[in-house]
């Protein structure tokens, strides 16, 4: 037993890891027996055989201390020593082994399980977002398992057929806007297709896996449109734009070297939640794994209602730049020009957040009301004085600047 043995109340979740292993690698084309499995599970948490991580535990039951709990140096002799022992048994890389680990996460919370660029961002989520975000991470697993099985079902290709593997798998649904015209939703037909294209020509899918196959497509199709539909009601904050593509993608990795095989599938699918801005610099997506991309969608949103977002009020449409980048229009209620323009940057702020990129200034051009052009300049003062800028967690008042149109030369 290693002195820093993972500590378990139960052997229950030992037994869940081993069955999620073989699960794991037999995606990777390796044949493991549970009862292998156990003994490798049994070692990544630090003992020595199957049976001593029973004994120990139902002897004298403790919880151990999880990854993400150990002081760094700590964490990562434990990892490290974890990647020896998978790449070892299954002659693998480092790169792959980790992969494995991070998928099985034996000693911790599994990839994308927690939400650490919530915190980090000091924003919150409210006990109905928690609600919310489980119950969509639920129909998320429903989709993996719907979905997931499909990849094992082609026959083992020949060397000379390795590029019809399946890969991954994409679902995606939009709204025909000015983004994405040439896009359109995945059907039912797309998902068997990509399957039957990964069978060889002299065994085509046919039959019984023909059948599951309609049957797994069907599932995730209707799952998917169900976490689709409720991505887009929460409304339109906090990028005060409609969403015009959602995809949802479940992948694995083509490694090559001495021989190809393939990694560990990922975790967690990932998720896309794309916003209609056509003029916004890069893309204006939300893009992370599906549990990290809902949370920040959700805590983004809190922040506007935190800060008193009703989404009420008359139309203001204001047109500005973002730092350097062409100049942008955007409609937005709200109760006075000034708190238009601060939810205007604000949106903008959440939208770089979530895309993991530094907030840049926000300079007004011109903002038009019900009773025609409104004065820069009292907008911009009005702004500083909003709870969503004095807030502070999204964008600072020293972000907010006017750019006045310059006059034609004469």
């Amino acid at each position: 037993m290693h002195p820093h043995a993972y500590r378990l109340l139960t052997d229950s979740p030992a037994r869940k890891k081993a069955k999620k292993l073989v699960e794991i690698v037999e995606l990777m084309g390796f044949d493991l027996k549970l009862s292998r499995a156990q003994t490798l599970v049994a070692g990544l948490m630090g003992y020595s055989t199957w049976a001593e991580l029973v004994h120990v535990t139902r002897t004298s039951p403790d919880r151990g201390v999880p990854d993400q709990m150990l002081p760094r140096k700590e964490a990562a002799a434990r990892r490290n020593r974890q990647c020896a022992l998978l790449a070892q048994e299954f002659g693998i890389d480092d790169w792959d082994a980790d992969r494995i680990v991070s998928a099985l996460a034996p000693t911790g919370a599994g990839e994308g399980l927690d939400w650490p660029t919530v915190e980090k961002l000091k924003l919150r989520l409210a006990e109905t977002d928690v609600a919310w975000l489980e119950e969509s991470m639920t129909i998320v697993r429903d989709f993996d398992a719907a979905v997931r099985p499909m990849f094992a079902l082609a026959p083992a290709p020949a060397d000379q057929n390795r590029d019809r593997r399946l890969t991954h798998m994409g679902l995606q649904r939009t709204v025909h806007g000015r983004r994405h015209s040439a896009k359109r939703d995945t059907t039912v037909a797309d998902i068997v297709g990509w399957v039957a294209d990964s069978f060889p020509d002299e065994q085509p899918l046919t039959g019984e896996k023909l059948a599951e196959t309609h049957v797994r497509a069907e599932r995730a199709s209707r799952i998917f449109a169900s976490l689709d539909a409720r991505i887009r009601d929460l409304g339109p904050a906090p990028m005060l734009a409609p969403i015009d593509r959602v995809f949802l993608l479940l992948s694995r990795t083509r490694v090559s070297g001495r021989r190809t095989h393939y990694t560990a599938l990922s975790p967690e699918p990932w998720l896309h939640i794309g916003f209609d801005l056509p003029g916004f610099c890069w893309n204006p997506e939300n893009e992370w794994n599906a549990s990290r991309a809902l949370s920040l969608q959700l805590a983004l949103r809190r922040e506007f209602l935190d800060a008193g977002w009703t989404g009420d009020g008359p139309e203001w449409r204001i047109t500005f730049r973002e730092g350097n980048s062409a100049k942008e229009e955007i409609a937005v209620h709200a109760n006075s020009a000034g708190a238009a323009f601060a939810w205007a940057a604000a949106a903008r702020a959440a939208l770089r957040l979530a895309k993991r990129q530094s907030v840049g200034t926000v300079s007004l051009l011109s903002i038009v009301g019900p009773d025609g052009a409104g004065d820069i300049d009292q907008t911009l003062r009005a702004a500083f004085l909003q709870p969503v800028v004095q807030r502070g967690i999204l964008l600072s008042q020293d972000r907010l600047r006017i750019r006045p149109v310059r006059k034609a030369a004469a």
